[in-house]
C-alpha cells in the first residue's frame, strides 16, 4: 500500500500566531507584522500594544493610551486579554538603523559634512495594516494622541569628521560639534499585501508624520 503523504508542517509565522492564542484577525495581522520586523528587518526589543478605538461622538472623551505588554505572558510580550474587533494594535521596537532623517537635519549635516550614521536610532511605532484597509483622519489623530513625545537625539560626528573639520580653514564654530535634534511624532504603516489571488504577502513600510514637513529646496 502506498504510504500516506506526510502532513505539511505549519510555517514559522503560523506557529508563532497559533502559540499566541489570538482572539481576532486584526490581532493575527499585528503578530504577522511583528514576526516580519523581528526576523526580516532585525528589529529588537519588540512589544505589542493595544489602543482603544476613538470614542463615538455620542460618548464622553476618555484618555486612551497604549498599554505596555507583560513579557512573561506570551511570546510577543503582551497580556492575553480579550481583544475587540475595533482594537487598534501598535508595535514598538528598535530598528537596526535610523529610519528617517528630517530634511532640515539633512541640510545641516550636509553643510557640516556629517554622515547619517551619526544620528542615533530611536524606538519606532508601527501600525499593522492590510492592503485596502480604510482609516479615517480621526483614527490617525487618535493614534498620534496616544503616542509619547519623541526624545531628542544626539548627533555625534565621527572622529574622522571632527578631525577633517578642525583642519579646514572655513569651518565655523558650530560645525562638526555634537548637537541635539527632536523630531515630531511619527508612525510607520506596516502594510501586508494580499495572500493568494495575485498577492504574495509582502509587507511594505511607509512613514507618516504628525504635522507638515516643508520640502527641502535645492542649493
Amino acid at each position: 500500500m502506498p504510504s500516506k503523504p506526510n502532513k505539511p508542517q505549519p510555517s514559522a509565522i503560523s506557529s508563532f500566531i497559533s502559540s499566541a492564542d489570538t482572539k481576532s484577525p486584526r490581532e493575527a495581522l499585528a503578530l504577522e507584522i511583528f514576526h516580519n520586523l523581528r526576523y526580516q528587518h532585525r528589529w529588537t526589543d519588540l512589544k505589542l500594544h493595544s489602543l482603544s478605538p476613538p470614542p463615538l461622538l455620542t460618548q464622553a472623551p476618555s484618555d486612551s493610551h497604549s498599554q505596555s505588554p507583560n513579557r512573561n505572558k506570551s511570546p510577543t510580550g503582551r497580556s492575553k486579554s480579550p481583544a475587540r474587533d475595533d482594537t487598534i494594535y501598535l508595535i514598538s521596537g528598535q530598528p537596526p538603523r535610523t529610519m528617517y532623517v528630517h530634511p532640515d537635519l539633512q541640510k545641516r549635516m550636509l553643510r557640516d559634512g556629517i554622515d547619517e550614521t551619526a544620528v542615533e536610532g530611536q524606538r519606532e511605532w508601527v501600525i499593522p495594516l492590510s492592503v485596502g484597509e480604510k482609516w479615517t483622519l480621526k483614527r490617525f489623530c487618535h493614534v498620534f494622541n496616544g503616542l509619547p513625545e519623541r526624545e531628542p537625539v544626539r548627533v555625534r560626528p565621527s572622529a574622522s569628521e571632527t578631525t577633517e573639520a578642525a583642519a579646514g580653514a572655513t569651518t565655523n564654530s558650530e560645525s562638526n560639534s555634537e548637537f541635539e535634534w527632536k523630531d515630531n511624532k511619527r508612525v510607520i504603516l506596516g502594510m501586508l499585501a494580499h495572500n493568494g489571488m495575485g498577492g504574495d504577502g509582502t509587507v511594505a513600510y511607509y512613514i507618516v508624520q504628525e504635522g507638515e514637513v516643508k520640502p527641502r529646496q535645492n542649493g
